[in-house]
């Protein structure tokens, strides 16, 4: 998927809640995704169990993924506008609909409290509140092998995407959540970060929420916008990372706010050009065991990153 098609996949993210499409994109589907790994204990601990586990942008190299980008001015002219005596009547109202207080100056001093001192938590709060699993869709990319595959000396994880089902796959706790939900989005690049201003508003809400006697509908309204809009904040980065050609796939659990794995058996597993010959007889005496077919990389004569199928467990 080029960056044309991903920034017409990210324009339609961006649309009201409840008027997204995303069905005419189906056919930009990659047939397979692919995660780079290092040859480390955790990863093949991961592969032997058939496990894929989530993580959180606070744990990701890249330390603008997930940054958020806010507009204070713009919240700052809202909330004077909101205060003024002018307004005093039109807000209480306003309070009325969602809480039991009509004080004033109780919800100005919650207001004002939260958004200066609410952001410098506030990048923590978001990094540490989505949970997601990253992929390339390409098998061959140089410059993944080299980031997230040890220079080489790894190895990539291929797997199908119609492997992906919803149900019975999401784990929390040991215990298979048949009402979580699961996205995949791929990444849009751009110069430009998102607005998260309307996510910072929502998030200074909630916590609002909880010294305030808020209405239950309100609350849910609030839920839903600030789900769409933590997606989006970790589904754009900078343009120089448009080479990785990324996708995520992210998890919200119905039981928990820790969603910790998905259980998916991969399609293959590609063996890097640096793995040493001990690591390589580890890795395909397993995929025998699993009955995962088993490829290497090479140069071709035609100076050509490539790969070759070592082991099919269809012969076996």
């Amino acid at each position: 998927m080029n960056n044309k098609v991903r920034k017409m996949f990210w324009d339609e993210l961006n649309k009201p809640f409840g008027k997204i499409n995303f069905e005419p994109f189906g056919k930009y589907k990659p047939k397979y995704l692919y995660r780079y790994r290092s040859f480390n204990e955790n990863s093949i601990s991961a592969l032997m169990l058939n496990r894929l586990y989530f993580s959180t942008p606070n744990h990701y190299d890249d330390p603008f993924d997930t940054l958020i980008h806010v507009d204070f001015d713009a919240i700052e002219n809202e909330i004077n506008q909101a205060f003024n005596p002018n307004n005093k009547d039109n807000l209480l109202k306003e309070i009325k609909n969602f809480t039991n207080t009509d004080s004033m100056e109780s919800v100005k001093g919650l207001v004002s409290s939260f958004v200066t001192d609410f952001y410098s938590q506030l990048n923590y709060i978001a990094k540490a509140d989505i949970y997601s699993a990253c992929f390339g869709e390409e098998a061959l990319n140089e410059n993944l092998w080299l980031k997230y595959a040890d220079s080489h000396k790894g190895f990539v994880i291929e797997y199908k995407v119609e492997s992906f089902n919803i149900k019975n796959m999401v784990m929390v706790d040991g215990k298979r959540d048949s009402k979580a939900q699961m996205f995949m989005y791929p990444i849009y690049y751009s110069t430009k970060p998102y607005d998260a201003t309307k996510y910072y508003k929502s998030l200074v809400v909630l916590a609002a929420a909880k010294r305030l006697n808020l209405n239950q509908d309100y609350v849910q309204k609030i839920l839903e916008e600030s789900t769409l809009e933590r997606h989006r904040i970790c589904l754009i980065k900078r343009k120089c990372h448009s080479y990785d050609k990324e996708w995520r796939i992210l998890a919200e659990s119905s039981i928990s706010s820790t969603p910790n794995y998905l259980t998916i058996k991969p399609s293959a597993i590609i063996l890097g050009l640096k793995m040493s010959k001990e690591n390589k007889e580890v890795l395909i005496a397993l995929c025998k065991k699993l009955g995962i077919d088993v490829y290497e990389t090479y140069i071709s004569r035609k100076y050509k990153f490539t790969r070759r199928k070592i082991y099919s467990y269809k012969n076996e």
